[in-house]
């Protein structure tokens, strides 16, 4: 394999690896997000009301 193609395979690899970084981090905080929403009091109330 030339310098080039293994140079190549490096930048994909890195590529790849901030990718997978962004899309768990924006997991992580969507995540969070849609907990905090979950378990709040304006969401009880409303599915309390849905179910009556």
């Amino acid at each position: 394999m030339d310098s080039c193609a293994k140079q190549k395979e490096a930048t994909e690899m890195f590529t790849n690896t901030a990718y997978e970084a962004l899309y768990q981090y924006l997991g992580l905080a969507l995540h969070s997000q849609f907990i905090e929403i979950i378990t709040s009091e304006g969401f009880f109330k409303a599915v309390v009301l849905m179910i009556l």
